[in-house]
């Protein structure tokens, strides 16, 4: 849940034509396409939203009322890893509107020829389960969840069967070279999020945009500029010319995002044919990505031609220090420095610690500094010092007493006060010892 401040905030930015996460108002999230071992096996990644969709397939009986059509199936998966705020209520309805907005894209669509899939007709057909799986939701699921299936449908490859008469002969994958599904089209779903009444909209809304919006309209377009399907909630009114709109910007999206699809598709292809290469599947992608940080390196910013003061250089001189030089350095209870001077400790304020507290600490950094140097005669000279620095004499009572001259000094002098200082001090000292014999 937003905060009235930070929904204010969000609507102040939106109303300005900026987003949180400095995209533009028609601009996707950074999206990213990673292939398992397995055939139908794909990630994909837009922003934060992730899903995993995995494909796979058996022989099956056909329904009655299209005997001669293969079936696909689509199942999703969310569990409340992926939402830690989402309500067990809200994650079924999550599930239900994924499931049907997919349905609707790629079976009502006539995405995918099901009739290639019969094998006997009114007998025996194949059923393509495509199973969604949401790892982490951070807005705007459906469209990441399109993305993956349909790539997923792609790279998907069944086995190749032979009939005689009713035997129905299934070949593995080494006696025969397994076959792709045919895809008339690839259809992509592209949310547009709504505010104030449909005056402002966005595209790729993040988790937080949602929480804001007033509703959502999801069209599922193919790169023949046809539109697939389109779905609205949230009760949003719009204009003839809104949904144009969206349409076209939908259908130059579509384009792009398809193009990367088919090239990570080829790209994945030449390196399973490649009998000398074995580098592939999730592990080596996510390889890739870290050896493209370790190429970029370290970032040199170019200063030439700015002035440096006098004071910035010195502080910059004492600063720097040669690696393997550092000594640990114990400044205080539980606090060390590394390649730093000595100190006290500025984590601690002195002004609201009482006098008690602060000699407590003063005979704890003594302790340290005896345990550091391994003299256990530093622990004596400096109680000595303690010592010497609560006797009283007759001058120190005196000086109490007579601490204004043009006062009558006050004959009912109570020793106890004066006293008091010495006896505090005694019982310090007595702490320490017992700590010592612990040790």
């Amino acid at each position: 849940m937003l905060s009235r401040c930070e929904k204010d905030f969000l609507f102040q930015a939106i109303r300005n034509g900026k987003r949180l996460d400095g995209r533009g108002t028609y601009d996707f999230r950074r999206m990213k396409i990673s292939f398992g071992k397995e055939r139908g096996c794909v990630n994909a990644e837009l922003g934060n939203t992730r899903v995993l969709v995995q494909v796979s397939c058996e022989i099956a009986a056909p329904i009655l009322s299209r005997p001669s059509e293969g079936r696909l199936f689509i199942n999703v998966e969310f569990s409340q890893i992926a939402a830690p705020g989402t309500d067990q209520s809200r994650i079924s309805e999550l599930v239900t509107e994924l499931t049907r907005g997919l349905e609707r894209c790629f079976k009502d669509s006539r995405a995918i020829d099901l009739e290639s899939l019969c094998i006997i007709s009114g007998s025996q057909v194949w059923s393509i389960r495509t199973d969604v799986h949401i790892l982490n939701d951070d807005g705007n699921l459906i469209d990441c969840a399109s993305i993956a299936a349909i790539t997923a449908l792609a790279h998907f490859r069944r086995p190749d069967v032979s009939v005689s008469g009713s035997d129905i002969t299934v070949f593995s994958f080494e006696e025969r070279e397994p076959l792709p599904l045919a895809i008339h089209h690839m259809p992509l779903c592209f949310t547009f999020a709504f505010f104030e009444e449909g005056k402002y909209l966005l595209v790729d809304p993040t988790s937080t945009e949602e929480g804001v919006m007033d509703g959502k309209m999801v069209l599922a377009l193919n790169p023949h500029r046809e539109i697939c399907s389109i779905q609205m909630s949230g009760g949003v009114l719009l204009k003839k010319d809104q949904v144009i709109k969206c349409a076209n910007v939908g259908a130059a999206k579509v384009k792009k995002i398809v193009t990367l699809i088919q090239k990570a598709l080829t790209r994945d292809s030449t390196m399973r044919e490649d009998s000398d290469s074995d580098l592939y599947g999730f592990f080596h992608t996510y390889l890739e990505d870290l050896d493209l940080i370790a190429e970029l390196g370290p970032v040199r910013v170019e200063i030439e031609g700015v002035a440096m003061s006098t004071e910035l250089k010195q502080k910059a001189a004492v600063e720097t220090h040669e690696t393997g030089t550092d000594a640990v350095v114990v400044i205080g209870p539980g606090t060390a420095e590394l390649g730093a001077e000595t100190g006290r400790n500025i984590w601690l304020d002195d002004t609201d610690r009482s006098d008690q507290d602060t000699e407590m600490l003063e005979i704890d950094d003594t302790m340290l500094r005896a345990q550091a140097t391994g003299r256990e005669e530093d622990i004596g000279d400096a109680m000595s010092e303690e010592e010497n620095t609560v006797q009283l004499n007759s001058e120190d009572v005196s000086g109490i007493v007579n601490k204004n001259a043009t006062k009558e000094p006050d004959t009912n002098v109570d020793l106890k006060a004066a006293l008091k200082e010495k006896t505090r001090k005694k019982k310090l000292k007595a702490t320490l010892v017992k700590k010592l014999k612990k040790r």
